[in-house]
């Protein structure tokens, strides 16, 4: 799967006709960054990263790369982190769901295409046209409640 997403030039190619939108060497690179990141990355750590590799970039070059990289299903954005990940299931069209871990700012993409239908039916059940599904689930992952972590008390 990993070689499918870096084949990005391919696979943008075919999702251009969708989206009116070419597949560049900016938005290739920058979901390799995103890819090897460890976790979710906000745009101004995406510019630093490029910097490092002699790459001069301002943040608009940045935004309007991941809203093609968004648009094309490669790449999600964490609203409650406003950072961005690479998408973990390219292959099919879905709304995601994130669990994100409050401690170390992890983000687990799940795919429940029922989960989305079934949120999907309710909404327009009272009348509602969704548009975009945004779920995300503030928590701790299974390691930062290893190592002793606690959800904070509000």
């Amino acid at each position: 799967m990993v070689d499918a997403i870096l084949a990005f030039p391919k696979r943008g190619s075919d999702i251009s006709e969708k989206i009116d939108s070419r597949p560049t060497g900016m938005r290739a690179l920058i979901l390799e960054l995103l890819r090897k990141a460890d976790k979710p990355v906000a745009a101004y750590w995406l510019i630093d990263s490029l910097r490092t590799r002699g790459k001069r970039v301002a943040p608009p070059t940045i935004y309007r790369a991941l809203n093609a990289l968004q648009r094309a299903g490669l790449a999600h954005k964490i609203e409650s982190q406003s950072a961005f990940a690479a998408c973990r299931h390219p292959e099919h069209a879905h709304q995601s769901q994130f669990l994100v871990c409050s401690q170390c700012g992890q983000a687990e993409e799940l795919a429940d295409h029922d989960f989305s239908m079934r949120m999907q039916a309710s909404a327009e059940a009272k009348g509602f046209l969704p548009v975009h599904q945004i779920i995300e689930v503030i928590g701790l992952c299974a390691a930062c409640i290893a190592q002793g972590a606690r959800p904070d008390a509000d």
